[in-house]
């Protein structure tokens, strides 16, 4: 008789679940290490916006333009800093997410493994008491 453990389907599913929760994570890093670049690249285009300007002659047109364009970086900057964060409040309760299907999925396992050790058990009464009835046949037969 072969063991066959009635939630085999619930570990699959906590499986796949797991595995799907791990590909979107994988996702969503990729997202956060492209807003953290992004953010880089502002924080240096700011930086240097008026290191490479400062030694022209600029007229006030030019100069006020320089400093929309400088409050432009700024508030894009602080846009996608509000993003970044909103991205990694979302991978923190994915993580904890995956951790209680990981959770879920052990339990699931070590049950298996109890029902496992109790089939072998079961199995190996059942043998011993073939064994015996065998020996005792024998024994009546002898006799």
């Amino acid at each position: 008789m072969k063991f066959k453990f009635r939630y085999d389907s619930v570990l699959a599913v906590k499986e796949l679940l797991i595995s799907e929760k791990e590909k979107e994570l994988r996702h969503l890093n990729v997202k956060i290490e492209k807003k953290k670049m992004l953010i880089q690249k502002l924080e240096d285009e700011n930086l240097h916006l008026f290191e490479r300007n400062a030694q022209r002659n600029m007229r006030s047109s030019e100069l006020r333009s320089l400093k929309n364009y400088q409050n432009y970086l700024i508030e894009k900057e602080k846009r996608e800093r509000e993003l970044l964060k909103t991205l990694m409040y979302q991978r923190e309760k994915l993580i904890a997410k995956i951790a209680e299907l990981s959770k879920e999925k052990k339990i699931i396992e070590k049950l298996k493994e109890k029902y496992f050790q109790n089939y072998l058990a079961e199995e190996n009464k059942k043998d011993e008491k073939a064994m015996n009835e065998f020996a005792v046949q024998s024994f009546i037969r002898r006799r």
